[in-house]
């Protein structure tokens, strides 16, 4: 690659060889998926397309006959719907639904019906897994996100309710979802206690960036990898900071989580780990 470059250079004059140098720069993908970005979300900051951004429901749409052929059967479920090959037979991705299975197993206990809020749970492939985890419970499902991904999730899984607005929230759930979702928020503090006011029996918050020591930060997540050209900033969340937020809002830690998942931020003052906890409400 550097001899083309030397060959490129000779042949070019030298402003034209500049010039080509700069656009290349503009479209190369970033060097690093995830960047450290501040110690506080930043006050200019202009969201971009985020999760609205056509090319994850373009990619949600070319998947989704794959996604629903990796639930058949009785193979592991080592699958992700965000990866491009859905069945990836990974541990990670394995480890991450059976705890979901095991959450949901508690949040049922005897019921014949439970009540699922799923906060920022997409198009609805999570509702399917849990069908698949859950076979014989009837799910009472609503998923809380965008406007573009419940009007394309209303479509392919038209019993799940979808809702743009904060309305899901005027009411409890036997469980209440967030997966790799409360860590986009601005204020995750104030959607804990929200979610955590929505709680009738437990409060599953999993796939969270968590630092130890530091305190939390703000970071952005370049998504070129998965096919979706856009860019998502969030929160690295001290786990001190996170328990004491929870307990705030009422919440008692019953069990947490490693999920499997490595994420590298670059410049980050302390090296991120994944997590899950699984919280229920404090009875007075």
């Amino acid at each position: 690659m550097a001899t083309i470059k030397k060959i490129i250079r000779a042949l070019l004059p030298p402003i034209l060889f500049l010039g080509l140098k700069a656009i290349a720069g503009r479209f190369a993908p970033p060097k690093h998926e995830w960047e450290y970005v501040a110690a506080d979300w930043p006050a200019d900051y202009r969201e971009g397309t985020g999760w609205e951004s056509p090319d994850i429901i373009k990619a949600y749409r070319s998947r989704w006959p794959a996604f629903l052929d990796s639930l058949k059967g009785v193979k592991p479920l080592g699958l992700s719907h965000e990866s491009a090959s859905i069945d990836t037979g990974s541990l990670k991705d394995h480890n991450l639904l059976l705890t979901f299975g095991y959450v949901l197993a508690t949040a049922a206990g005897d019921k014949k019906t439970v009540s699922i809020l799923d906060w920022g749970g997409g198009v609805g492939h999570y509702y399917l897994i849990a069908k698949k985890l859950l076979p014989n419970r009837s799910l009472s499902y609503t998923i809380k996100d965008t406007a573009r991904m419940c009007q394309n999730g209303s479509e392919f899984v038209p019993e799940v309710t979808f809702d743009s607005t904060d309305q899901c929230l005027a009411q409890t759930y036997d469980l209440v979802f967030s997966s790799a979702s409360l860590y986009y928020s601005r204020d995750w503090q104030l959607d804990l206690r929200r979610l955590a006011g929505a709680t009738g029996g437990y409060l599953f918050v999993t796939r969270l960036p968590v630092v130890q020591r530091a305190s939390s930060f703000v970071a952005v997540q370049h998504a070129q990898r998965y096919g979706y050209a856009t860019e998502y900033q969030g929160w690295c969340i001290n786990q001190t900071e996170l328990l004491e937020a929870a307990r705030g809002a009422g919440l008692e830690l019953i069990q947490e989580f490693i999920t499997g998942e490595r994420v590298v931020i670059y410049n980050a003052p302390e090296p991120c780990q994944v997590r899950g906890y699984l919280f229920k409400p404090k009875r007075q």
